[in-house]
């Protein structure tokens, strides 16, 4: 029996076999392989969920990002003072912001998770980086070979590459 959700009254665009751009027909493309019609609510590329690194020092991790996984900066304010109110970078397909600490916004430390095509070469440039050591790369228990970073901001970067 299918349930109701508000994705049911979404036209979706998706690419055939033939890279041809057609809309869906009703459940003939899982919606796992279909991307909504951007209506204008949020930046185009943009996932509708993104990280938001709160740091002391934010152009730091900005830095660390851009130098171990080629991040990308797409939009940056910053305040009369030069430091950091909003910044967004891309890594591969997801969107991270970043602002500088403040007072009526203080910096804690997060854990985010990564995956990337080579996690030890990864690691390797986060420990060029400036990053710290908190786990080398592992396999675990399931598919993913994964090592862990702290950024110059006490951030924790989980790096991980599915094998198998």
């Amino acid at each position: 029996m299918h349930r109701a959700t508000p994705l049911d009254n979404v036209e979706y665009l998706f690419y055939n076999a033939s890279d041809e751009r057609t809309t869906n027909d009703q459940g003939s493309t899982p919606p796992w392989e279909e991307t909504p019609v951007n209506r204008g609510y949020k930046p185009d590329a943009y996932a509708s969920v993104s990280a938001y690194v709160v740091a002391h020092h934010a152009q730091r991790v900005i830095d660390f990002l851009r130098q171990t996984f080629d991040a990308e900066e797409l939009r940056r304010f910053d305040k009369p003072d030069g430091s950091i109110m909003h910044a967004e970078v891309r890594i591969d397909d997801a969107i991270v912001m970043i602002a500088d600490s403040s007072g009526d916004c203080p910096a804690f430390p997060v854990w985010l998770h990564v995956y990337v095509p080579d996690v030890d070469a990864t690691y390797q440039r986060a420990l060029t980086a400036g990053g710290v050591a908190v786990q080398e790369p592992t396999q675990k228990d399931d598919p993913d070979r994964r090592g862990g970073v702290r950024d110059p901001a006490g951030n924790t970067w989980w790096i991980a590459t599915q094998s198998g």
